[in-house]
């Protein structure tokens, strides 16, 4: 099932049989969406059935592949890289709740320059 459609094929097997992509499979559907191409209801409905049924190791590593060979390296100094914090958080804490990750971001931003960061803070 290679190529163009991909996902397409795939909605039927894994919505109505319970399938799971394989690590390959899940690679050329991520391709296939990041391309553009894959109408938004088509990949609208991939992500509901798998958040539904629960992703598998093997979706999430042929996910994670692709990600990772298409990020875009920022070209950053060690001293650059020694201000970064990183304040990214899981965001499943649902609507209710404060996100601390957001507060972080704020106080992070606010920082002025020569103060410890979290990430230098020992």
């Amino acid at each position: 099932m290679e190529g163009m459609g991909q996902v397409k094929e795939l909605l039927k097997p894994l919505a109505e049989d319970g399938a799971a992509l394989t690590r390959e499979q899940a690679a050329g559907v991520l391709e296939e969406i990041l391309s553009g191409t894959v109408p938004e209801v088509e990949t609208a409905a991939l992500l509901t059935v798998m958040a539904t049924r629960g992703e598998q190791a093997a979706e999430l590593a042929g996910f994670v592949e692709v990600m990772r060979k298409r990020v875009t390296p920022l070209p950053l100094t060690d001293a650059e890289r020694d201000e970064l914090v990183d304040v990214v958080g899981t965001g499943g804490g649902g609507p209710l709740t404060f996100n601390i990750s957001s507060g972080a971001a704020l106080v992070a931003a606010r920082r002025e320059p020569g103060w410890p960061s979290m990430a230098t803070a020992r």
